[in-house]
Order: structure tokens, then C-alpha cells, then sequence
């Protein structure tokens, strides 16, 4: 009777051993573990430090949460600085609600993540060189059950080098369940002379296609800012005047590639590392916490790209990079 008891287990070990196997390969494919956390919990925090002198890998880390059973589906999915809202591989302070900032290499997110099952946490360095120094804390609740109406975390990345001569640029590409739009990040690099934030954000919610169910009066508009965020001399000069807010800003800009100042290659004197000549360079931010934008069937979140010379309005096509922040009702 035994040995027909272990035939007939036989085929269930089987597929139970297949199925540990793969689980075991995702978990080592997806990079450095940050956290397994069991339980029907709430991500509170998460805290990372880096050493200072590598500020180039911000663009190459990728942070990952994964949310499920397995770790699967893929419920963020960045490059690490974007994420905090430090763009181009350079870092800046941000002084926000959700997204904080620090000197020298503290980076801070205080979005929560429920989650019912298990949630993953990974960073995966794809810069040529070792990260020498990373440290990390992730701070969690247990909690007995959550609500039916629990939503889950969202963010996504994106990036065109150039787009496309009037036609809108897409942040999030129609998104389908019920939830609450939170956040955009939006790193600009310009590739035109002139005023660059003339273009509106648009939500498309819940099958509205044709016309835009909300939209901004210009991207300066949308960040909180007017007339081109600028301050003015004493002798009536303007210049680029930066913020950090606890619900938008735009901390960041530069003429000059400071990531050059130490660019390794593992090459003895590389001969194209020099020079810090750059094109000009956005980082903004916007939180909608206290405004959040609801949509019950779906969601499209765009960016039209209009300039302003001072003579007329113009279409523009530039190196942009976003990402968007949403909570919905699937961990998908």
C-alpha cells in the first residue's frame, strides 16, 4: 500500500518540483533582493543609500517591485534616480510629500504598497562597474486583512530621444481598471533653442478619446509654476529659478554634464571622457495626493510639446523621459 501511495504522489512531486525550479529562477534572473516580505502587509517605506562618487549608475540601476505569489506581475519598473525624481543620472534634493531626497545619496519613497501575498524588491545594476557601497531599509505594517477596495502601487517608465513633430507624447498608454493617477516625473532634455513648457498634459478617462477629459494650460502651469519659472536681476535679467515643494516642483537644471567630471570606462585616459558640454536639462515633478485623478474603466495620460519663442507658439520635438505614478485595483 505504500509504495502504491508513493506512485500515486509521484506526478504531484513532479509538478510541485517544476514549479519551486522556476519560482527559484525568477527570483535569481530579477537581480539583488531587496526584501521577501510574507503576509497581507503595507510597504510603508523605503529608504536607499548610495556612495556619493557614483552618481553616473542612477541611470543604470533599475529598482523593481514585484507584487504576487511569485513575485509576479511586474508592478514597477524604473531606472533608480527616475523613480526618486533625480533624472539624467545626476542627483538633486527633493524636498516632497511622497519623494524625498537627501544629501549626500539618501533617496526616500514614502508611497504605500499594500499587498496581499508576498512583494519583492529588486535592484539590478546594469552599469559596467560594481557598485561598491548600497545600503537599504524598508519599513513595513502587518495587518490582520485590507479592505476588498484595496488598491495597488504603479509606476512606469519611459523614455523617446526624440519625438515625434506634432504629435503628442504618450506617459501612459491607456491603462484599463479602476484606480487614482497620483504622479509624473518628467526629465526634458531640450533639443530646440527657446521655451520648451508651453504643451498641455491630457488625461483621457474612461473611454473619452477624441477630446481630453482633463487637461493643463501648459506644462509650467501643470508643475505649479508661470511664466517660464523665472526670476529676474536687478537689472531685469531673467534666469532659471528652481523649487522643491511638498506637491510639485522643479529642482533640477543644467547646461553642464557634471557625470563626466569622474566617467570610468576601465580605460586608462578614455579619450571621449572630457568636457562637460551638455544640452539643456529639466527634472519636474507633480503629486496629485490631495487632487487625485480618478478613472473607473481606464486611463491615457499624454504631453503635447509646444514652444515659445516670444514671437509665436511652435512645435517641438525633444529627448523626454517620464514616469507615471498610479494606484488601481489589479497588481497588473
Amino acid at each position: 500500500m505504500r509504495l502504491i501511495g508513493k506512485l500515486l504522489a509521484l506526478p504531484f512531486m513532479l509538478v510541485t518540483g517544476i514549479l519551486y525550479l522556476v519560482c527559484k529562477f525568477w527570483v535569481v534572473l530579477s537581480g539583488a533582493v531587496l526584501g521577501i516580505l510574507s503576509g497581507i502587509i503595507f510597504l510603508a517605506a523605503l529608504v536607499l543609500f548610495f556612495v556619493a562618487g557614483f552618481l553616473p549608475g542612477l541611470a543604470w540601476l533599475m529598482i523593481a517591485f514585484l507584487i504576487s505569489p511569485y513575485g509576479l506581475p511586474l508592478a514597477v519598473e524604473a531606472p533608480l534616480g527616475d523613480f526618486f525624481c533625480n533624472g539624467f543620472g545626476e542627483r538633486c534634493d527633493i524636498a516632497s510629500l511622497p519623494i524625498v531626497v537627501n544629501p549626500t545619496g539618501g533617496m526616500n519613497s514614502y508611497f504605500e504598497m499594500p499587498f496581499r501575498e508576498r512583494a519583492r524588491i529588486t535592484i539590478t545594476n546594469e552599469h559596467p562597474k560594481d557598485i561598491t557601497s548600497f545600503f537599504y531599509t524598508v519599513n513595513y505594517a502587518e495587518t490582520d486583512s485590507l479592505p476588498e477596495n484595496t488598491l495597488y502601487f504603479h509606476a512606469y517608465w519611459k523614455r523617446e530621444r526624440q519625438t515625434e513633430l506634432a504629435k503628442d507624447y504618450v506617459i501612459l498608454d491607456k491603462i484599463k481598471g479602476k484606480g487614482y493617477y497620483v504622479g509624473t516625473f518628467l526629465a526634458l532634455t531640450a533639443l530646440e533653442r527657446y521655451w520648451w513648457g508651453e504643451g498641455e498634459f491630457k488625461f483621457y478617462l474612461d473611454g473619452d478619446e477624441e477630446f481630453p477629459t482633463v487637461s493643463s494650460t501648459g506644462s509650467e502651469d501643470y508643475f505649479g509654476g508661470a511664466w517660464a519659472f523665472h526670476q529676474k536681476d536687478e537689472l531685469g535679467r531673467p534666469s532659471v529659478k528652481n523649487y522643491s515643494t511638498l506637491f510639485l516642483g522643479y529642482p533640477f537644471y543644467e547646461t553642464k554634464d557634471k557625470t563626466r567630471v569622474r566617467f570610468e570606462t576601465g580605460k586608462l585616459n578614455a579619450v571621449h571622457a572630457f568636457g562637460d558640454d551638455s544640452l539643456p536639462r529639466h527634472g519636474l515633478y507633480r503629486w496629485h495626493i490631495l487632487d487625485p485623478i480618478a478613472f473607473s474603466e481606464d486611463i491615457k495620460v499624454t504631453l503635447q510639446q509646444i514652444g515659445n519663442d516670444d514671437l509665436s507658439l511652435f512645435e517641438r520635438s525633444d529627448d523626454v523621459a517620464t514616469v507615471a505614478y498610479w494606484y488601481q485595483d489589479s497588481a497588473e
